[in-house]
């Protein structure tokens, strides 16, 4: 077997298991595909407050939800899926939940700011607070190496 074949082989090995992990990855609970779905999870993005009964002092903390809207065929959520494991632990690093969808752009008339997939989205008290909306940006931070995705954010938006 020359050069040639065997880095075929592998190619196609590569490509294969992009293909499986894809498959598995989009019918695991890290990817939205019901609209009833996405409601639920863009619930968790409320506000919680907690009264410490030894001090009497009240404390917010102020929930994000982070939702990557992409088309379950496209090159980007194929790509994007191998990162998201790494991606949903950096989150949750930062108290962020974050999760991708597989949804019809045509299913989400309710949200008026999602124009185009793939749209990177931030919810607070389920409110939309950020909207990124190329596929260039959003994989800066989804590749980004920083631990702090809302500086990431932030700067994708400037």
């Amino acid at each position: 077997m020359n050069f040639a074949e065997l880095k075929k082989k592998a190619l196609k090995f590569k490509n294969d298991m992009i293909e499986t992990w894809t498959k598995k990855l989009v019918e695991s609970s890290m990817v939205i595909n019901k609209t009833e779905d996405l409601e639920e999870f863009i619930k968790k993005s409320q506000t919680k407050s907690f009264t410490s009964e030894e001090t009497g002092i009240t404390k917010e903390f102020i929930k994000k939800v982070i939702v990557i809207f992409a088309d379950r065929e496209s090159t980007f959520m194929k790509k994007s899926l191998i990162g998201l494991p790494v991606l949903i632990t950096k989150a949750f690093s930062q108290n962020i939940t974050l999760k991708m969808c597989d949804i019809k752009l045509e299913e989400l008339k309710k949200y008026n700011e999602i124009k185009i997939i793939p749209t990177l989205v931030v919810f607070q008290t389920e409110k939309i607070i950020d909207v990124i909306e190329w596929e260039e940006d959003i994989n800066k931070i989804i590749k980004s190496l920083t631990i702090d995705i809302n500086k990431s954010i932030e700067d994708s938006i400037k």
